[in-house]
C-alpha cells in the first residue's frame, strides 16, 4: 500500500492541480460570457467556449458542430477539423479518456447549473450546457458499455488461458480417459494411474493400485 502511494502520489497531485486550474478557468469563462457582445467579444466568447470544452475532454469538432446551430459558417470548419484530426478525435472516445474527464465534466455541470441565475452569462451558459449535458450523458453510457465489454473480453481471455493450461497439464502428465487420480495411503501424495495398472508412488515409493477418489 505504501509503495502504491509512493508510486502514484505525483500523478494524483498533478491530476488535482490540473483540475483545480480547469475549474478556475470555468469561473473565468463565466466572466467572459457575461461581457456585453461586440465583434471582438463575440470571437472571444466562441474561442473561450471551444477551449473550455476541450479542457474538459470534449473534442473541438463537437464544439464547432454545436456552435454551428447558431452560425452555419462553423460547419465547414468543423468538417475540416474532423478530417485533419480524425485519429485524435477517435482517441477522445476511448474508455481511458472518457473516464479521465468524467468527474471533471460532472463538476463543471454542477457549477454552471448552480450559477445559472447570473443573468449576463446565462445565454452562453445555456449554450455550453446544451453541449455539456448530452456529452456527459453520452460519456456515462459509453463508460458503462465499454467497461462491460472489457470485463467480458477479460473473462473470455481468462477462460481460454485456463483451458490452454488444462490441456498443457493433460499433455505433460499424459492424462487421458483411462487415467485416474490416486491418493497414496502412506504419504497422502496424489498420483496418476492408468486403468488396470499399478505403479510406485512418486513421493515415497509405495506400491499403488487404482483407487478412484
Amino acid at each position: 500500500m505504501k509503495q502504491y502511494i509512493k508510486n502514484n502520489w505525483k500523478k494524483g497531485f498533478h491530476w488535482l492541480i490540473s483540475n483545480i486550474g480547469i475549474l478556475c478557468f470555468v469561473v473565468l469563462s463565466l466572466a467572459i460570457f457575461s461581457i456585453d457582445d461586440g465583434p471582438t467579444i463575440f470571437i472571444l466568447k466562441n474561442l473561450d467556449f471551444i477551449i473550455l470544452a476541450k479542457s474538459i475532454g470534449i473534442p473541438v469538432v463537437v464544439s464547432f458542430l454545436v456552435l454551428s446551430f447558431q452560425n452555419v459558417t462553423f460547419v465547414p470548419v468543423a468538417l475540416v477539423i474532423l478530417y485533419l484530426f480524425r485519429e485524435t478525435i477517435k482517441d477522445s472516445f476511448s474508455l481511458k479518456k472518457l473516464k479521465q474527464k468524467n468527474l471533471l465534466q460532472m463538476l463543471v455541470l454542477i457549477i454552471l447549473s448552480s450559477l445559472f441565475e447570473i443573468e449576463k452569462s446565462r445565454e452562453w451558459s445555456i449554450r455550453f450546457l446544451f453541449l455539456l449535458a448530452p456529452w456527459y450523458l453520452f460519456s456515462v453510457i459509453s463508460i458503462l458499455v465499454m467497461t462491460y465489454r472489457k470485463s467480458k473480453r477479460e473473462e473470455e481471455v481468462k477462460k481460454r488461458n485456463q483451458i490452454q493450461a488444462l490441456f498443457a497439464l493433460f499433455e505433460k502428465h499424459q492424462i487421458n480417459k483411462n487415467t485416474y487420480p490416486v491418493i497414496c495411503p502412506s504419504c497422502s501424495g496424489e498420483n496418476l494411474l492408468n486403468l488396470g495398472q499399478g505403479k510406485s508412488c512418486v513421493y515415497c515409493g509405495a506400491w499403488l493400485s487404482r483407487k478412484e477418489i
